[in-house]
C-alpha cells in the first residue's frame, strides 16, 4: 500500500489489511510524505502536524497491531514546500497541470519498485478529497499502472475524506457510485460523528484545481469498478485500535469517539472496505 502520509492507511483500508494479513499475505506500507520540515518553517497553526518523531513512532505501533511492514519514502508534505502554506487550505489546491506536482518523479520510481517484485500488487489512494498529496500519489500509481500494462496489479482505495459522500460526488470515477443527492447525505458515514461529518462536508467546497482525469485523460477511458470487501467485526476492532495510535493526528480527526462511529458506519453502509479496481475498455 502506498500512503500518502503517516495514517492514511490505516484510517482507510486498516481493516482489510489486518485481514490479509491473516490470511498469510505480506503487507507492506510505503508512506510516501514523512520528511520533516526544516525548523522555523512550520507556520504556528500546523506545529501539531509537523512532529515526525513523534508521527513515525505512533505509525509503527499501528502497523505492528495490524502486521504490516513499514517503509518510508522521506518526502516532503505539500504544506513544507515553497509557497509556504497558509493554513491547512493550502494542501487542497492542486497545480494547474502535472507537471506541478513537485514529487510525482519519486513516487513513479518507488511505484515501478513496488511493481517489479513478482507477483506483488499495489494499493494507492484515489484522491477523493483533493488533498494534493494524495492526488499527487494517485497520479503516480495509475500513471506507471498504465505505462507498465499492470492495472491488472494495481487498485486504488478511498480516502479518509470519501466519508463525507460530498468529495466523493465531485470525484471523477466514485461520483458514479456516490448515487442520487438524498442517498449521499442519508448514507454519509461522516455524519455518525456530527463535528467531524461537518468537517469532511466542507473539506470539497475548500478544494480548488483540476482532477485526477486532467492529470492523467486516458483515466476517462478506463473501466472503474468498486468492489466492497466485507468486514468482520475483529477486523475492524482491530483497525479502530491500529487508528488510536495516533494520538497527535485524532483530535484534529474528531477523537477516537466520533472516528470509531464513523469507521463502523462506512462499513455498514458500504458493505465494507471499497477498492476499486480499473481496466481498459
Amino acid at each position: 500500500m502506498i500512503s500518502p502520509h503517516l495514517d492514511d492507511a490505516v484510517l482507510s483500508l486498516g481493516a482489510y489489511v489486518a485481514d490479509v494479513v491473516r490470511s498469510g499475505e505480506p503487507v507492506e506500507v510505503w508512506t510516501a510524505f514523512t520528511r520533516a520540515p526544516a525548523a522555523g518553517a512550520v507556520p504556528r497553526g500546523l506545529r501539531r502536524f509537523a512532529d515526525y518523531r513523534a508521527r513515525i513512532a505512533e505509525d509503527g505501533h499501528a502497523l505492528e497491531l495490524l502486521g504490516a511492514g513499514a517503509r518510508r519514502l522521506d518526502l516532503p508534505e505539500r504544506v513544507w514546500r515553497t509557497p509556504p502554506a497558509r493554513g491547512l487550505g493550502a494542501a487542497f489546491r492542486t497545480p494547474v497541470d502535472a507537471t506541478g506536482f513537485e514529487q510525482l518523479g519519486p513516487l513513479e520510481h518507488a511505484v515501478a519498485e513496488a511493481l517489479a517484485r513478482p507477483g506483488s500488487r499495489l494499493l494507492a489512494p484515489l484522491g477523493i478529497g483533493h488533498h494534493a498529496d494524495h492526488l499527487e500519489v494517485a497520479v503516480a500509481a495509475l500513471n506507471v499502472a498504465l505505462r507498465l500494462g499492470a492495472t491488472d496489479r494495481v487498485g486504488f482505495y478511498e480516502d479518509f475524506y470519501a466519508l463525507g459522500n460530498g468529495a466523493r460526488r465531485r470525484h471523477p470515477v466514485s461520483r458514479d457510485d456516490a448515487g442520487p443527492l438524498w442517498r449521499r447525505v442519508r448514507d454519509a458515514p461522516g455524519w455518525a460523528g456530527p463535528l467531524e461529518g461537518i468537517v469532511l462536508g466542507v473539506t470539497p467546497l475548500v478544494a480548488s484545481g483540476p482532477s485526477l482525469s486532467t492529470y492523467v485523460p486516458a483515466s476517462s477511458a478506463l473501466a472503474w469498478r468498486p468492489t466492497p470487501h466485507p468486514v468482520e467485526p475483529w477486523a475492524q476492532e482491530q483497525q479502530l485500535a491500529a487508528v488510536a495510535q495516533y494520538r497527535s493526528q485524532t483530535p484534529a480527526l474528531g477523537g477516537m469517539r466520533q472516528l470509531a462511529r464513523i469507521v463502523r458506519r462506512a462499513h455498514r453502509v458500504r458493505g465494507g472496505d471499497l477498492i476499486w479496481s480499473v481496466r481498459p475498455c
